[in-house]
């Protein structure tokens, strides 16, 4: 009989075929597991598997574009932050090859742009009015901040006493790693979680808070990052489908959402 918490069904006949039958059923579902079992063993072989440290080379490869569509601007205006930026999202993300969910920190609320499931609705996001004909209305260009882009991005890699990203600069650069370690711990380090379960280990997730200092402002936001592996050589060997970023609401008590140096 059932005792009702595991579910189990009881034998309401003792008869020969009864439990005949229930054996024969028994037999043909241990079989199926059984089988089921070997073709998963068979296809985890095949599978390649995202490791923690290509997603600590992808998030880094990220922050260094960010860096360059800045740096583009400021050297050569949307001549030199454009090219940097489209050669970015080609690069980083699976626009060509696969459905891409993007979330950008901060977007206009008007319906369908929000999120940005199209290469040129990033391209608009990240170099604003220099995307032309692909430019949102309400995107200033987050790569381009106001035209001084970011001389500092800094996140947690995950390594004790190691932090990810690119930091530029001279004294002031010190002190938006001070007050993420100070935030976060010995050298800005392990706020980012990696999630590379074996089940699912082909689409493999980062997450944690990545800060970005210019000379006018800095910021702290929290990042989602979801990877697959790239079927072409021309990208980095994984690409993000899902990037989701948020910050803080001012007032929420989370000291994370701006540091002023």
């Amino acid at each position: 009989m059932s005792n009702g918490k595991h579910g189990i069904v009881p034998l309401v006949h003792s008869t020969n075929m009864t439990i005949m039958t229930f054996t024969s059923k028994l037999a043909l579902a241990l079989t199926a597991v059984a089988t089921s079992s070997t073709a998963l063993s068979i296809r985890d072989t095949d599978v390649q598997c995202i490791t923690q440290q290509e997603m600590v080379d992808a998030i880094d490869a990220w922050t260094n574009a960010v860096y360059q569509v800045g740096e583009g601007y400021r050297d050569n205006g949307c001549d030199g932050a454009l090219p940097a930026a489209e050669g970015a999202i080609a690069a980083a993300y699976a626009y060509e090859y696969a459905t891409v969910h993007f979330k950008p920190t901060v977007t206009t609320a008007e319906p369908g742009v929000v999120m940005r499931p199209t290469a040129g609705g990033a391209l608009s996001y990240f170099v604003g009015e220099c995307a032309g004909d692909e430019h949102i209305e309400g995107d200033g260009g987050f790569g381009i901040s106001g035209g001084t882009g970011w001389t500092e991005i800094v996140w947690g890699d995950g390594e004790e006493g190691t932090s990810g990203g690119v930091v530029n600069g001279t004294e002031g650069a010190n002190g938006l790693v001070a007050n993420f370690t100070a935030e976060y711990g010995a050298g800005g380090a392990a706020p980012f979680t990696f999630s590379t379960d074996d089940s699912n280990c082909e689409q493999a997730i980062a997450s944690g808070p990545m800060c970005f200092r210019n000379e006018n402002a800095a910021v702290c936001v929290d990042k989602t990052f979801v990877y697959t592996r790239s079927p072409s050589n021309e990208t980095l060997p994984i690409l993000m489908t899902v990037h989701h970023s948020s910050s803080a609401v001012e007032g929420s008590g989370n000291s994370k959402a701006e540091y002023e140096n």
